[in-house]
């Protein structure tokens, strides 16, 4: 591999795509070429089993020897144990505090505002004392802030342009066609400013109406079909609603067993959210009530849910080994819960009758509802089963969500039940 030269950086022509090339002489140091033509040097890198990816800054600006010297010392820096592209530790690292007082206080520093965003939203709590939001968003927010933070350290918020964000935020995303994280990147990007307007860290955000990289298309995969047939003597209008792969699914998880195959049954039956049932905690559940409370830090709209189990329900729940530990789906002794939901799916499918277009977890939510419907049971009892009330005309408009505080139990037991006797049937059903 041929080692780079400072006049062979200067040189090199872009292409179509962004194009990295490997300096040779430092393991890891890249020049990254935009399809602009500008320059900037990267450190890819590995910590704690993660590939890590860190800007050291822009070219010619940076001289091939300033950046060699800049890797080095990073990489110095990796082998103590210390990863310079992660937001919680940069932010630890600034001390405010201990800066000399002869030099202006830069309020908008990135790391710094990453600090404060991180101490007072991502982590912070809300008038009632619980996180303002829930862990699996704090992991995600998390990673996007290393990787601004990896990308802009040291420079001000206020001073970051457009053309730099999408060069070296979210083009590289979108050309290795992930263009939904990008989309996900931008919205971290904008709560931080947001945030840093609100405290007034800077006084005009820069990426203010900023669109997101790609359109992102609403998922409609459900694992029920309800085709329509019209007789053509009496223009008779039929609706018939095939749960063949709903069917198939079921199946394959009664095979497959514990814990993944019964986390499936789980979501099938109730149409609760994945990680409310991968997390699901034994405190959580009364079998004697046939009732599953979660706990208002473990939903999305951060109130406490009801979910009235079916007899199916609770018979599947009692199934469960019960282990030393808090969670019920877990290959820890319930000392976790369970995560393998990739090999999971995998194992599943392998055990198909045959393979089926290409599903989630997330979809048997989505079939959930839809097979209720066809079931004629009432909107707003299945909006309310899901945790999710929406402005229907049944009960969950506006005025309804303030004044309306009759818990529905008994209806959404009784949906349930007939929800859960529709999945029977499907299993013994030709």
């Amino acid at each position: 591999m041929a080692k780079l030269t400072q006049k062979k950086c200067e040189t090199i022509k872009p292409k179509k795509v962004v194009k990295e090339y490997a300096d040779g002489t430092v393991a890891g140091l890249n020049l990254a070429v935009q399809v602009s033509g500008s320059k900037a040097w990267f450190l890819r890198y590995r910590h704690a089993g993660r590939t890590r990816k860190m800007r050291l800054g822009s070219f010619p600006e940076i001289p091939l020897a300033k950046a060699r010297q800049m890797a080095d010392e990073a990489l110095t820096t990796i082998r103590s144990g210390i990863d310079p592209a992660d937001a919680k530790l940069v932010a630890k690292a600034v001390d405010v505090g201990h800066r000399p007082p002869a030099k202006p206080i830069i309020k908008d520093r990135v790391e710094d505002v990453v600090r404060q965003y991180l101490t007072f939203h991502v982590h912070g709590l809300d008038s009632e004392g619980l996180p303002k939001l829930r862990p699996n968003s704090q992991k995600a927010i998390e990673r996007h802030l290393a990787t601004i933070v990896g990308v802009f350290v040291g420079r001000r918020l206020s001073e970051i342009d457009r053309t730099e964000i999408h060069e070296a935020l979210l083009d590289p995303l979108v050309a290795k066609g992930c263009g939904v994280a990008a989309n996900r990147l931008l919205s971290t990007l904008q709560g931080l400013c947001s945030f840093a307007l609100e405290r007034g860290n800077i006084t005009v955000s820069p990426i203010a109406g900023m669109k997101k990289p790609v359109k992102e298309v609403s998922r409609e995969r459900t694992l029920i079909d309800i085709k329509t047939e019209i007789n053509p003597e009496t223009d008779e209008v039929t609706e018939i609603v095939d749960a063949t792969e709903l069917k198939m699914v079921i199946q394959a998880a009664k095979k497959l067993g514990q814990p993944f195959g019964t986390v499936v049954q789980m979501l099938v039956y109730t149409g609760q959210r994945r990680n409310e049932v991968t997390e699901l905690k034994w405190s959580e559940l009364n079998l004697e009530t046939a009732i599953w409370t979660l706990p208002k830090d473990r939903t999305k709209n951060a109130k406490v849910h009801e979910v009235m189990l079916a007899p199916q329900i609770v018979a599947l729940l009692n199934s469960v080994p019960r282990g030393d530990g808090p969670y019920v789906f877990s290959r820890t002794n319930g000392q976790t819960p369970f995560k393998s939901l990739s090999k999971g799916m995998n194992d599943l499918q392998k055990l198909m009758q045959k393979n089926i277009k290409r599903w989630t977890l997330h979809d048997l939510r989505r079939t959930f509802s839809t097979g209720a419907a066809s079931l004629v049971i009432p909107q707003h009892l299945v909006e309310r089963v899901l945790n999710h009330v929406t402005g229907t005309k049944d009960g969950g408009g506006p005025i309804s969500r303030i004044y309306n505080r009759y818990p529905y139990r008994k209806e959404k037991r009784e949906a349930m039940i007939t929800w859960a006797n529709y999945v029977d049937g499907l299993q013994t059903a030709k």
